[in-house]
């Protein structure tokens, strides 16, 4: 049973440092819960794909360079391909919470 308990703690330990954050198996930005992405934030270490994961609230994935969002969702995921993408920062925002891409649900993607 301690085995046991030992090789399921080093599981879990192994999923939490998957991605960029430690968002593991559940996408690199989680949409909600709440009005957050988290991270806010995420910086690349290379140009890939990015995935949002919904944690349950209706919400979406709102570009500022008229990239194809994710549309209203409140469940499952969206992904956008950032390989080629030029260097520099893409914002992103909620189109039900926030104003603009300054306030209220925004995040970034930082491609390098």
């Amino acid at each position: 049973m301690r085995f046991r308990l030992l090789v399921l703690a080093a599981v879990l330990t192994l999923v939490g440092c998957g991605g960029d954050n430690g968002t593991g198996v559940n996408g690199d930005i989680t949409v909600g819960p709440g009005n957050t992405f988290s991270p806010q934030t995420l910086s690349l270490t290379t140009a890939r794909n990015v995935t949002w994961a919904w944690a349950g609230a209706r919400h979406n994935v709102t570009f500022e360079d008229a990239a194809p969002g994710s549309g209203n969702l409140s469940t499952g995921s969206f992904s956008r391909n950032f390989t080629g993408a030029n260097a520099g920062t893409y914002r992103y925002r909620c189109t039900l919470h926030s104003a603009d891409f300054t306030t209220g649900m925004i995040g970034s993607v930082v491609v390098p």
